[in-house]
């Protein structure tokens, strides 16, 4: 992953407009034998976007804040790991206005859109090409053979009302203000979210059914729910234990932008 990336992915400039809060759940399953596995729960208003897992060995939930911070909620520990967004932007904001200084046609906020888009990092890159009008695969750039997802762009479940231009606008730009470092931080290779937000860079689509070939699983929007989103699912459990991972989070990403660095 190059340094603009890693420096960059917390920082954010992007406006919105507000429109009704959205759930979308989803049913797990293993890729080989079909067996359901979990169930993942994506919750997502103006102030808050929230993904909660339920798998074998994995209880958690993803949220963000707007403009205030991220938190990664362990359930079976009771424990919060916290980091801060206006600490995390000051520490950047030197690095950005100097890369700016050095780019005179390009302004801050479009080294920043060009840092997150996946293309900037041949490690995560791939080409998403259309199957047939209702499906995509996404493989590596070096070998359409080395297919790494299988996405069906309509609903496989049937009842199931699609996302309107509307929704669909305004969840993907929610979803570019909630970019997200490095690996899904879950057992499937990204997050929900995060891979809407990669295959729009492409194409015009919503991943309603996704075969994840890497981590194995089978990821299948099931049901989504449009209105107003109790406060209490978006809220974080009384009794649980909250850090702040902010300078140990800064740090890590420090040291591995050295590290590319000297390769």
């Amino acid at each position: 992953m190059n340094k603009l990336v890693i420096s960059l992915t917390s920082m954010l400039f992007l406006s919105f407009n507000a429109s009704a809060d959205l759930i979308l759940n989803y049913d797990i399953y293993s890729l080989d034998e079909n067996e359901k596995l979990g169930k993942a729960v994506l919750k997502v208003s103006d102030k808050v976007l929230r993904t909660d897992y339920q798998l074998e060995g994995e209880n958690r939930s993803y949220m963000t804040e707007k403009w205030a911070g991220r938190y990664v909620i362990d359930h079976n520990l009771k424990h919060v790991f916290v980091t801060n967004y206006q600490v995390m932007t000051e520490h950047y904001a030197p690095q950005l206005k100097m890369m700016a200084s050095q780019m005179p046609n390009l302004s801050e906020r479009d080294i920043y859109e060009m840092a997150f888009d996946p293309q900037s990092d041949p490690s995560e890159y791939l080409i998403y090409v259309q199957a047939d009008k209702q499906h995509l695969v996404g493989h590596k750039p070096e070998d359409p053979s080395d297919i790494r997802f299988r996405i069906s762009t309509v609903p496989a479940v049937n009842g199931i009302k699609p996302l309107s231009s509307d929704e669909f606008n305004w969840l993907l730009q929610r979803v570019r203000e909630d970019i997200r470092f490095g690996l899904s931080g879950t057992q499937l290779t990204h997050q929900v979210s995060e891979l809407f937000r990669h295959i729009n860079y492409q194409h015009d689509a919503f991943p309603y059914r996704v075969e994840d070939i890497d981590a194995g699983f089978v990821i299948e929007l099931k049901k989504i729910i449009r209105g107003p989103i109790d406060e209490r699912e978006l809220s974080i459990n009384k009794g649980y234990l909250l850090q702040d991972a902010t300078k140990r989070y800064l740090e890590a990403l420090d040291d591995l932008a050295e590290h590319l660095e000297q390769e």
